[in-house]
């Protein structure tokens, strides 16, 4: 994944979770917002890995200077550490274990005795310490204080139970940690949690209890305790006012939902476009040819960042001599071509002159595939693709 990769996923979720709020969440469409919610974050994700290649006839050639491997370098590269690459995968550990410990708590031991099945769904008894009504997989725990409402409340959680909105849940966990340094991932939690109530509460009322009766019983339990996070308590008291508010908006369409279809479209093809490269036009000629940089300024020239020094830092940290060709005496040249694509992209690397050697031109082509976007050229004030040939010499 590049950085340009990465950095679009998380604009993206940004984006969809935008656009979620603005078209979608105040609608009374739950079955299509439970899927943008579920989905929303895989399409944000795959969007930066489609890419397609626009023709172009404009293609610079740059020869750049030859790069010498020597062995006794190589000993002194000491590994180059990511820590930002570390700290990303040590959040989402921790992520990870805050969310198994809280699931393990869940469902383990409860102090609670089985006392029914409904529709299909087990029914169990908590103590009069432990939490509050909720729902987990296909269990249903009753608090004891809410015995006055037992059919209402066995009815909600059985719509979360029979949709399986837990395991929505143990997915945004899993988002989560992908995407713990995002703010926008909580927020989208916390609404997948809201409009799962939505989505039950539709269901009581589509059995034929008045809005009222449903409102005042759902008053009635304000100030029992919350369920947290990977349960659905019937009784959420930060989502109350809007769940009431919301029982004039069932199933009713909004055009607003139609305009996610075209933003979401613009959001695709933007990002596509960014990742997407131009092909270059096909050489008449397969042979290998040192040309000239073509253009008479420098500017023209694709940069890699840190220019000139900044590539052979990274080539000569990155360049490992083949331990078996060490032990052989082996040497050799290398030319490599790739392209820099209009958008900095690296591509198309291949072999065109070979060292001889196998080992050493996997190694040169390698290296080259793991370089980071560069500045793309320059040609009348606009950015081309360049075809870069790269001389390596391996010597001991």
């Amino acid at each position: 994944m590049t950085l340009l990769q990465f950095l679009l996923i998380q604009v993206n979720l940004v984006i969809l979770f935008g656009l979620y709020k603005w078209l979608a969440a105040k609608n009374g469409q739950f079955n299509f917002n439970r899927w943008y919610l579920i989905l929303g974050p895989i399409i944000a994700i795959a969007l930066p890995f489609f890419a397609f290649e626009r023709s172009s006839d404009i293609t610079l050639s740059v020869l750049l200077p030859a790069v010498e491997v020597v062995n006794e370098a190589q000993a002194t590269n000491a590994a180059v550490i990511d820590w930002s690459q570390v700290g990303i995968v040590a959040g989402a550990l921790v992520i990870l274990g805050i969310f198994a410990y809280s699931m393990w708590k869940l469902v383990g031991v409860k102090r609670a005795t089985y006392i029914e099945d409904y529709k299909g769904k087990d029914v169990y008894l908590l103590s009069s310490e432990d939490g509050t009504t909720h729902s987990l997989f296909n269990r249903i725990y009753l608090h004891p204080s809410h015995a006055d409402f037992r059919e209402i409340i066995l009815e909600h959680e059985y719509a979360h139970c029979k949709n399986r909105h837990s395991w929505d849940l143990v997915l945004m966990a899993f988002y989560k940690a992908l995407f713990w340094y995002n703010p926008a991932v909580y927020k989208w939690g916390k609404e997948m949690q809201l409009n799962h109530e939505y989505l039950a509460d539709a269901h009581v009322l589509s059995l034929g209890v008045s809005p009222k009766t449903y409102g005042a019983t759902l008053l009635a339990l304000n100030f029992s305790h919350s369920g947290g996070n990977l349960v659905h308590a019937f009784n959420q008291p930060s989502s109350l006012r809007k769940r009431i508010v919301h029982f004039k908006h069932q199933n009713k369409f909004n055009m607003k939902h139609l305009l996610l279809i075209p933003a979401v479209a613009a959001m695709a093809f933007a990002t596509t476009s960014m990742v997407s490269t131009n092909a270059p036009k096909q050489a008449t000629n397969s042979t290998i040819h040192t040309p000239a940089v073509v253009g008479d300024e420098e500017g023209t020239q694709p940069t890699y960042p840190g220019g000139k020094e900044g590539l052979m830092n990274y080539l000569m940290t990155n360049l490992k001599y083949p331990k078996e060709l060490e032990k052989q005496g082996a040497e050799g040249k290398v030319f490599v071509k790739f392209t820099v694509a209009e958008n900095g992209v690296v591509k198309d690397v291949n072999v065109v002159k070979s060292s001889g050697f196998e080992a050493l031109d996997a190694e040169a082509v390698r290296v080259i595939n793991n370089m980071q976007n560069w500045e793309p050229a320059m040609k009348d004030g606009k950015k081309v693709a360049a075809e870069m040939t790269l001389p390596i010499m391996f010597k001991l």
